[in-house]
């Protein structure tokens, strides 16, 4: 949330103050600087950092996701194309890297959908495959749905898809939960979780969990 961040560039300034060259100090500090907003500061710190020290683990998505956040959509991909190429399993970087082409015109859709696949095949190796799942055949039961998303706020998501919930609360027979990925909050989170019968936050979760 906005005040978490507040926190966070607080006490990550006082950590760089008593370590000014300590790196794991620096990247924390500009990814509070880019939570509160302040891109320039945290593309600034991150930036030098990244000539400093290219192999930081972890940096070339960061400043992906930052240059992706503020708009520079090519510099984004550079920046996640140097990651995959240090670490081909990062899914992280390739998710993104597969979004941001969408942004730019200078890749075919078969390249785009080829490394959709890739991202396809990497996230799904070592996944246990579930084709059963035990539940009451009573046809007088609520239908549960359960919606998995990190655009349950101020995103173009999220604006299409809340009056479909306020509707479905509404709904005889229906239980919608959410189940949020982001900590994201704003005031159209607020409205999603008046909505929702359930709100079970799980950006914290593993993947088992």
């Amino acid at each position: 949330t906005s005040e978490e961040f507040i926190h966070a560039l607080q006490y990550a300034h006082m950590a760089l103050t008593l370590a000014p060259d300590n790196e794991i100090c620096r990247f924390n500090f500009a990814r509070a600087a880019q939570g509160r907003g302040n891109f320039t500061l945290a593309r600034q710190v991150m930036g030098e950092l990244a000539v400093e020290n290219p192999e930081f683990p972890g940096l070339h998505s960061q400043l992906g996701k930052l240059c992706l956040e503020s708009g520079d959509h090519a510099e984004a991909r550079a920046q996640f194309e140097q990651a995959t190429a240090r670490e081909p399993g990062d899914a992280y970087a390739l998710s993104h890297l597969v979004f941001v082409n969408n942004y730019l015109a200078d890749r075919t859709q078969a390249d785009i959908s080829a490394q959709a696949r890739q991202f396809g095949e990497l996230v799904s190796r070592g996944l246990e495959v579930r084709d059963h799942w035990p539940q009451d055949p009573d046809p007088t039961r609520s239908l549960r749905i359960g919606f998995v998303s990190g655009d349950l706020r101020q995103h173009s998501v999220g604006l299409f898809l809340i009056a479909v919930i306020e509707a479905l609360s509404q709904s005889k027979g229906v239980e919608i939960t959410a189940y949020p990925t982001t900590r994201m909050q704003d005031s159209l989170t607020d409205a999603f979780r008046a909505a929702f019968l359930h709100w079970v936050p799980i950006a914290a979760l593993d993947d088992d969990e």
